[in-house]
């Protein structure tokens, strides 16, 4: 499948229109590769694409995935104390970090949106009762978190290093 938009080198970014064309990639079941301050991430919606991910990546079965979100979804998933989650806006929202949180979740009564994901993807991104939520840094992707916050559907992203398994 050819990318569907690359910008020309030397062009600066239009955060907007770059990050609905990756959602729109994402919504319709794709795989995109996008650059974040620590490296490059693998980024899809769909189960068969996290598989595709997970052979492209020479990832063994069992490994999780993470979820890429917002500190809104990381909010609205997570069980954790008031102290935390500032905490984690602080880091994520005040001093524009990237931040993995790996905390528990409610499995009696699922967020809707893990409860719209097929029990592979769902074992794929929770181990136990615990889920991990990224939450990014930088314009691009809190514009792209925007959007998936802002899907009536309760699409999440889910992501990866765009290296190798194991290789850096």
């Amino acid at each position: 499948m050819a990318p569907n938009y690359i910008p020309e080198l030397g062009t600066a970014p239009n955060v907007p229109h770059d990050a609905k064309e990756t959602y729109n990639s994402l919504k319709r079941g794709g795989v995109v590769i996008i650059p974040t301050d620590v490296g490059y991430a693998l980024l899809t919606s769909t189960q068969p694409e996290i598989q595709w991910i997970f052979s492209a990546k020479d990832r063994r079965v069992g490994h999780n995935i993470g979820i890429i979100g917002t500190y809104r979804q990381h909010r609205e998933i997570h069980v954790l104390s008031e102290a935390k989650f500032e905490m984690a806006r602080v880091l994520t929202e005040d001093m524009a970090m990237i931040v993995g949180i790996i905390a528990k979740y409610d499995t009696e009564n699922l967020h809707p949106r893990l409860a719209t994901l097929d029990p592979a993807t769902l074992s794929q991104v929770t181990k136990g009762d615990t889920v991990n939520i990224a939450v990014p840094e930088g314009p691009f992707l809190r514009e792209l978190g925007h959007l998936c916050d802002e899907d009536r559907e309760g699409m999440l992203m889910f992501g990866t290093s765009a290296n190798l398994t194991g290789q850096g």
